[in-house]
């Protein structure tokens, strides 16, 4: 829950940065191009995702939390553009959050977090889920069942979903199955 700022050139930190909190860390990636614009996501034993800034007036202060996982959290990954985050759990999930299609460059409370909601979870592991990752058009997990999944995805769909104010759908298959459309999201592709 520590970020370290460095100049590479004189090989010395310029600046340490705590979270606030201080949950057993598991997992943290950070998006942004600049420390103005650094974004932190982590996870853990809450069960739930931070996520903080790491310069600016909120500082290390957590600004939103993702909740809806019922186990550790093991991995988040943003997408390059930081509009979306996944995140795995061992509750076997890749739980899916993409940021309000209306947000303006203006994100959480004034600051550069971007406001995330609960797109869709995806299941059909049927172990914990060790990492994720996603782009534009496909999620891919690997779990400790020895399993690889690649999940394509419509974003649009599940913005279309979320504005008519229907919960997010759940890709469910047994181990080693294609797992069913819903939401958005097929597993297009199940490798053991």
């Amino acid at each position: 829950n520590t970020v370290d700022i460095w100049d590479w050139k004189r090989g010395a930190r310029v600046r340490r940065v705590h979270c606030a909190e201080r949950p057993v860390l598991f997992t943290m990636a950070l998006h942004g191009d600049d420390g103005d614009s650094l974004v932190v996501a982590t996870g853990g034993f809450t069960r739930e995702v931070l996520l903080w800034q790491v310069l600016g007036p909120k500082s290390g202060v957590p600004l939103l939390r993702l909740r809806g996982h019922t186990g550790v959290v093991h991995c988040v990954r943003w997408r390059s553009d930081g509009r979306a985050l996944v995140s795995g759990s061992e509750d076997r999930s890749v739980r899916v959050w993409l940021a309000e299609q209306a947000q303006s460059e203006a994100g959480v409370q004034g600051s550069r977090v971007p406001k995330l909601v609960h797109a869709d979870s995806l299941w059909g592991h049927a172990a914990r889920i060790w990492d994720c990752q996603i782009s534009h058009d496909t999620i891919t997990s690997v779990s400790e069942d020895s399993s690889g999944r690649v999940y394509a995805y419509k974003e649009q769909e599940l913005y279309q979903r979320l504005a008519r104010g229907l919960a997010p759908l759940c890709a469910q298959a047994a181990a080693g199955e294609d797992c069913p459309g819903a939401g958005g999201a097929q597993c297009v592709s199940v490798l053991k």
